[in-house]
Protein backbone atom coordinates (compact mmCIF):
# COMPACT_ATOMS: atom_id res chain seq x y z
CA UNK A 1 0.00 0.00 0.00
CA UNK A 2 1.32 3.70 -0.72
CA UNK A 3 1.69 6.18 1.06
CA UNK A 4 -1.39 8.38 -0.74
CA UNK A 5 -3.54 5.00 -0.43
CA UNK A 6 -2.95 4.89 3.55
CA UNK A 7 -3.25 8.67 3.83
CA UNK A 8 -6.55 8.74 2.03
CA UNK A 9 -7.62 5.23 4.39
CA UNK A 10 -7.38 7.21 7.19
CA UNK A 11 -9.19 10.66 6.09
CA UNK A 12 -12.17 8.32 5.16
CA UNK A 13 -11.74 6.89 8.55
CA UNK A 14 -11.13 10.21 10.36
CA UNK A 15 -14.58 11.11 8.08
CA UNK A 16 -16.93 8.78 9.23
CA UNK A 17 -15.47 8.97 13.33
CA UNK A 18 -16.66 12.66 12.99
CA UNK A 19 -19.33 12.24 11.42
CA UNK A 20 -20.56 9.54 13.80
CA UNK A 21 -19.39 11.68 16.78
CA UNK A 22 -21.34 14.59 15.42
CA UNK A 23 -24.67 12.45 14.83
CA UNK A 24 -23.91 10.91 18.43
CA UNK A 25 -23.73 14.51 20.34
CA UNK A 26 -26.07 16.59 18.21
CA UNK A 27 -28.94 14.73 17.14
CA UNK A 28 -29.98 13.87 20.82
CA UNK A 29 -29.74 17.02 22.51
CA UNK A 30 -31.63 18.74 19.40
CA UNK A 31 -34.26 16.00 19.29
CA UNK A 32 -35.25 16.26 23.36
CA UNK A 33 -34.85 20.22 23.36
CA UNK A 34 -37.56 22.07 24.57
CA UNK A 35 -36.54 25.69 25.69
CA UNK A 36 -39.69 25.27 28.57
CA UNK A 37 -38.20 22.63 29.71
CA UNK A 38 -36.64 22.87 33.40
CA UNK A 39 -37.86 24.35 36.56
CA UNK A 40 -39.46 28.03 36.42
CA UNK A 41 -40.07 30.30 40.33
CA UNK A 42 -42.58 33.00 39.70
CA UNK A 43 -40.69 36.30 39.82
CA UNK A 44 -43.45 38.75 39.01
CA UNK A 45 -47.09 38.78 39.40
CA UNK A 46 -49.57 41.06 37.08
CA UNK A 47 -52.95 42.13 37.50
CA UNK A 48 -53.59 43.11 34.30
CA UNK A 49 -57.97 43.33 34.75
CA UNK A 50 -60.52 42.16 36.81
CA UNK A 51 -59.79 40.96 40.63
CA UNK A 52 -56.14 40.23 41.37
CA UNK A 53 -56.17 36.65 42.66
CA UNK A 54 -53.07 35.73 45.15
CA UNK A 55 -53.38 32.57 42.84
CA UNK A 56 -54.11 33.66 39.47
CA UNK A 57 -50.88 32.47 38.37
CA UNK A 58 -48.61 29.37 39.77
CA UNK A 59 -45.54 30.22 42.00
CA UNK A 60 -43.76 27.14 40.69
CA UNK A 61 -43.19 25.36 37.35
CA UNK A 62 -41.85 21.94 36.72
CA UNK A 63 -42.07 21.75 32.71
CA UNK A 64 -40.82 18.63 30.55
CA UNK A 65 -41.92 17.86 26.81
CA UNK A 66 -41.18 14.23 25.74
CA UNK A 67 -42.87 13.08 21.98
CA UNK A 68 -46.21 13.47 22.30
CA UNK A 69 -47.30 14.69 25.61
CA UNK A 70 -46.04 18.02 27.70
CA UNK A 71 -45.99 16.95 31.65
CA UNK A 72 -46.33 20.54 33.39
CA UNK A 73 -46.30 20.61 37.41
CA UNK A 74 -47.84 23.45 38.55
CA UNK A 75 -47.00 24.25 42.71
CA UNK A 76 -50.20 26.77 43.22
CA UNK A 77 -51.61 28.52 46.34
CA UNK A 78 -55.28 27.07 47.43
CA UNK A 79 -57.73 29.00 48.99
CA UNK A 80 -55.97 28.01 52.77
CA UNK A 81 -53.32 30.06 51.24
CA UNK A 82 -51.72 26.67 51.39
CA UNK A 83 -50.02 25.22 48.14
CA UNK A 84 -50.73 22.24 45.79
CA UNK A 85 -49.03 20.49 43.40
CA UNK A 86 -50.98 19.89 39.97
CA UNK A 87 -49.72 17.72 37.54
CA UNK A 88 -51.03 17.86 34.02
CA UNK A 89 -49.83 15.89 31.26
CA UNK A 90 -51.20 17.17 27.71
CA UNK A 91 -51.50 16.23 24.47
CA UNK A 92 -48.76 17.82 22.21
CA UNK A 93 -50.57 17.04 18.87
CA UNK A 94 -53.24 19.84 20.08
CA UNK A 95 -56.04 16.88 21.25
CA UNK A 96 -58.01 17.91 24.02
CA UNK A 97 -56.98 15.62 27.60
CA UNK A 98 -59.71 15.36 30.01
CA UNK A 99 -58.87 15.61 33.72
CA UNK A 100 -60.43 15.69 37.25
CA UNK A 101 -59.54 19.12 39.44
CA UNK A 102 -59.24 18.89 42.71
CA UNK A 103 -62.54 20.26 43.10
CA UNK A 104 -64.05 17.66 40.99
CA UNK A 105 -64.64 19.58 38.04
CA UNK A 106 -64.10 17.90 34.63
CA UNK A 107 -61.11 19.66 33.04
CA UNK A 108 -60.70 19.95 29.36
CA UNK A 109 -57.45 21.32 28.31
CA UNK A 110 -55.77 21.71 24.84
CA UNK A 111 -52.22 23.22 23.95
CA UNK A 112 -51.51 24.75 20.55
CA UNK A 113 -47.23 26.06 19.79
CA UNK A 114 -46.80 29.07 18.06
CA UNK A 115 -43.52 30.30 16.56
CA UNK A 116 -41.42 27.55 16.10
CA UNK A 117 -41.68 26.13 20.09
CA UNK A 118 -40.95 29.38 21.49
CA UNK A 119 -44.99 29.75 22.67
CA UNK A 120 -47.25 27.87 23.09
CA UNK A 121 -51.40 28.44 24.02
CA UNK A 122 -53.16 26.25 26.53
CA UNK A 123 -56.63 26.32 26.75
CA UNK A 124 -58.44 24.84 29.55
CA UNK A 125 -62.73 24.54 29.83
CA UNK A 126 -63.61 23.47 33.23
CA UNK A 127 -67.56 21.77 33.73
CA UNK A 128 -69.37 21.28 37.18
CA UNK A 129 -70.41 17.83 38.13
CA UNK A 130 -74.10 17.86 37.19
CA UNK A 131 -73.88 20.84 34.45
CA UNK A 132 -74.31 19.92 30.58
CA UNK A 133 -72.13 23.08 29.87
CA UNK A 134 -68.91 24.77 30.88
CA UNK A 135 -68.97 26.74 33.84
CA UNK A 136 -65.44 28.21 33.53
CA UNK A 137 -62.83 28.80 30.29
CA UNK A 138 -59.29 30.63 30.28
CA UNK A 139 -56.48 30.52 28.27
CA UNK A 140 -52.77 30.86 28.96
CA UNK A 141 -50.05 32.68 26.51
CA UNK A 142 -46.94 30.97 27.62
CA UNK A 143 -43.73 32.44 25.77
CA UNK A 144 -40.28 32.18 26.13
CA UNK A 145 -37.89 35.08 26.03
CA UNK A 146 -35.37 34.66 23.11
CA UNK A 147 -32.49 34.21 25.54
CA UNK A 148 -34.36 30.98 27.23
CA UNK A 149 -33.50 32.34 30.67
CA UNK A 150 -37.64 34.26 31.41
CA UNK A 151 -41.20 32.93 30.72
CA UNK A 152 -43.91 35.02 30.59
CA UNK A 153 -47.92 33.59 30.45
CA UNK A 154 -50.62 35.77 30.63
CA UNK A 155 -53.76 34.05 31.93
CA UNK A 156 -57.15 35.32 30.69
CA UNK A 157 -60.10 33.74 32.91
CA UNK A 158 -64.21 33.99 32.35
CA UNK A 159 -66.24 32.55 34.58
CA UNK A 160 -69.57 31.87 32.74
CA UNK A 161 -72.03 31.11 35.88
CA UNK A 162 -71.16 34.65 37.57
CA UNK A 163 -69.75 36.93 34.61
CA UNK A 164 -66.53 37.45 35.99
CA UNK A 165 -63.26 38.00 33.58
CA UNK A 166 -60.19 38.79 34.64
CA UNK A 167 -56.32 38.36 33.46
CA UNK A 168 -52.94 38.26 34.91
CA UNK A 169 -49.19 38.19 33.98
CA UNK A 170 -46.64 35.96 35.99
CA UNK A 171 -42.92 36.44 34.94
CA UNK A 172 -40.97 33.25 35.65
CA UNK A 173 -37.25 32.69 36.08
CA UNK A 174 -35.41 29.54 35.63
CA UNK A 175 -34.21 28.23 38.81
Amino acid sequence: MTTIQKTNKCSFVFKIFLFFNLLVCAIPGYSQQSGFTGSWTLQQRISLSGNDYANGVPNEINFSKNGEFVTISLLNMNQSRGFDTIVLKLNNSGQPTKSITPSKREKLSTIKWLESDKSFVQANEYTTPGRKESDQKNILTWTLASQGDTLTIVKVDENYINGETWSMKGIYKRK
